[in-house]
């Protein structure tokens, strides 16, 4: 399985997690597990893992797209 790397770039308007692939030049986050804006990346990584990832677009704050991704992911 190929491994991803995402990195945090925040909290979006719907207090939803946001990393960014440098590599595949696209938005993941989660809907599932929300937070404050004001979130420190730290907390964030702790609570949050591959699983809990979707696929979210081209940009930040998108609408998700959703869908099964065969990737694992590495956050940095």
């Amino acid at each position: 399985m190929r491994t991803i790397e995402l990195q945090f770039v925040g909290i979006d308007d719907f207090n939803r997690p946001c990393f960014y692939s440098a590599e595949l030049k696209r938005y993941f986050g989660s809907t599932n597990k929300l937070f404050d804006r004001d979130t420190y990346k730290a907390t964030v990584l702790s609570k949050i893992t591959a699983i809990d990832i979707c696929y979210f677009g081209r940009s930040f704050n998108c609408e998700p797209m959703g869908g099964n991704h065969s990737f694992e992911f590495k956050f940095v």
